[in-house]
């Protein structure tokens, strides 16, 4: 028998259907997947959407990708189910092609994931915690007066490629710190860091910038703090695989990398769920952690800081 059915394309990337996709590729002969790329199948509904064919018996892994295209339905390829299980989040990426996967091996040999460098974190969440003793909203903690307590606070919509337009908005921190909904520890706002917008810039583009000024923000905005052992101790209970001398990496030169088209391509083809209006994507910590950066090999200890890069 066969199941089919006609489902946003978000079943296909998302990380809600991570458990769903592995069943399909371990357990089941995924026979095809039919795309129909930027069109509006629905006329009411303005979302992208796959029809996936499956049957429950492994008879083979051979999957093949069929594209609607001007009324009818074209033959792309065909892939190895198990190709899946490779990708971030067993994603169907189905509009790769044997170049992008020859690209994505390159780039992977000779790179580590950020993850492994620094901290990833998105900023505070700026309402009460339901268990707090105080009760207050976004409006209650961030305004345009500074003093005792407040800090420097921007969202989202403030990141772009290497800047930082700050409109003059504090966060009362000091007064709610411990009142916060996931709240978070000052030391991953207060250290130079690389802030990452989390959605997209058009094309998928990543949005990060180096700073520190020390800026803090909510959660629209993930940081990445380079991991030392203050930063370790406070995040002890979440479990990164860091390398012994992430301290050796300049931030400023992974945040270049992060900056880069070709962050930007990897990011796109591998990482983004696509899933939102147009061609922009939602930036979540874990993304953010795959981003690749290209191993260095130091051949002294402070090797990285002969140098100075003007702000």
């Amino acid at each position: 028998g066969r199941q089919s059915f006609i489902t946003t394309n978000a079943i296909a990337t998302e990380k809600y259907g991570v458990e769903l996709r592995e069943y399909l590729i371990k357990k089941c002969d995924i026979q095809q997947l039919v795309t129909f790329d930027e069109l509006r199948v629905f006329d009411e509904v303005d979302r992208q959407y796959l029809i996936y064919i499956v049957s429950p018996s492994l008879r083979n892994n051979d999957c093949g990708i069929i594209r609607y295209s001007e009324n009818s339905f074209e033959y792309e390829f065909t892939i190895d189910q198990d190709e899946f299980l490779t990708y971030s989040n067993n994603s169907f990426r189905i509009d790769l092609t044997t170049e992008d996967i020859s690209i994505k091996e390159k780039v992977d040999d000779k790179s580590i994931d950020l993850g492994r460098l620094c901290f990833v974190n998105p900023g505070i969440v700026a309402h009460s915690a339901s268990d707090s003793s105080l009760d207050f909203g976004k409006d209650d903690v961030i305004d345009e007066k500074s003093g005792e307590g407040k800090r420097k606070y921007i969202s989202g919509g403030d990141i772009g490629r290497h800047e930082i337009q700050w409109d003059g908005k504090y966060i009362d921190y000091g007064t709610y710190e411990e009142h916060f909904h996931r709240p978070k520890f000052s030391e991953m706002f207060e250290s130079s860091k690389i802030m990452f917008g989390n959605i997209s810039g058009a094309e998928s583009a990543v949005r990060s910038c180096y700073e520190k000024e020390g800026y803090y923000s909510n959660h629209s905005i993930v940081h990445a703090v380079q991991w030392e052992p203050e930063i370790e101790k406070r995040s002890s209970s979440m479990n990164y695989d860091s390398i012994d001398n992430a301290d050796q990496y300049d931030q400023r030169y992974v945040a270049g990398l992060a900056n880069s088209k070709l962050a930007t391509y990897y990011f796109a083809n591998f990482l983004a769920t696509g899933t939102l209006q147009g061609s922009y994507s939602r930036v979540s910590p874990e993304n953010i952690r795959q981003l690749p950066v290209r191993e260095m090999v130091f051949e002294s200890p402070n090797r990285n800081n002969n140098f100075e890069v003007e702000n």
